[in-house]
């Protein structure tokens, strides 16, 4: 039994990965893109810094944490929530459900192949390639980057299940404005995607630890660059789980309604 769920595990993984070579045209466009954002990015930041350290940021420092941003983005991003809502308008969503293994599952594995490919075949090289143009801050012992490797574990799984919740509301909305590109740029905004939060306002900043966002992915790589001390990674582990629990539960309650709604409105 436990072959046969391994088994499947690695082909949803490998094909989630192979979906994304077929179109060959849009994995270069993709590229294309991030490295252009890239450039913008560090082009900005280094008029804003100069050849020293402003703002108690160094270039190489903020180099570092466009380039492992980047990375860690990639590898935590998730489809779910978009994916349920076009199910459940084409009504494809029946099929999934019948299916021997959970549409959580599957979609969680299909996200994760993606990632994969998005990760070591479009993102990782060519940040590391030109981040040794402007230079790159390795952390000085092996825990923090094992630290790090565990919180964007985490961040993927609070990612997900976010986003899987946000999908799941199109149960009750058929037009679901959750899954939107503007909620997404919110998160953008909250995440530290777009501006460190070291960099924010205090009150936003404050604002955004009572927020999922964060979490994603800022904290690990902000242990990474230094701005976070390894002392207190334990406490951000902490609230990681907590996050991972709560939307656990909330998925749980949501998915469960969500049948039963289904049922009444009769498949």
């Amino acid at each position: 039994m436990v072959r046969k769920h391994v088994r499947y595990w690695y082909t949803a993984i490998r094909y989630g990965f192979k979906s994304k070579i077929i179109y060959r045209m849009s994995a270069w466009i993709s590229s294309i893109s991030g490295l252009t954002t890239f450039l913008i990015q560090v082009m900005v930041w280094k008029a804003l810094l100069g050849n020293g350290a402003r703002f108690d940021t160094s270039l190489e420092q903020m180099v570092t944490y466009l380039v492992v941003t980047q990375v860690a983005v990639s590898f935590v991003q998730s489809f779910s929530g978009d994916t349920i809502a076009r199910l459940i308008k084409t009504g494809d969503i029946a099929i999934y459900l019948v299916r021997p293994i959970r549409l959580k599952n599957h979609l969680f594995l299909d996200d994760f192949g993606k990632n994969l490919f998005s990760v070591f075949c479009l993102n990782l090289p060519v940040c590391l390639l030109l981040s040794f143009s402007w230079g790159f801050v390795l952390p000085k012992d092996s825990l923090t980057v094992s630290l790090t490797v565990l919180m964007l574990i985490n961040g993927m799984v609070i990612l997900f299940h976010y986003r899987y919740i946000l999908g799941l509301i199109s149960f009750w909305m058929l037009k679901n404005p959750f899954t939107s590109w503007g909620v997404q740029n919110a998160e953008s905004i909250f995440s530290g995607k777009v501006l460190p939060i070291w960099l924010c306002p205090a009150w936003l900043a404050t604002l955004t630890r009572f927020l999922p966002f964060r979490y994603f992915t800022y904290e690990p790589v902000a242990l990474f660059v230094g701005k976070t001390r390894p002392d207190d990674a334990w406490k951000i582990l902490l609230v990681q789980f907590l996050w991972m629990a709560l939307f656990c539960i909330l998925e749980h309650v949501l998915s469960t309604r969500a049948m039963r709604r289904l049922i009444v409105q009769g498949g």
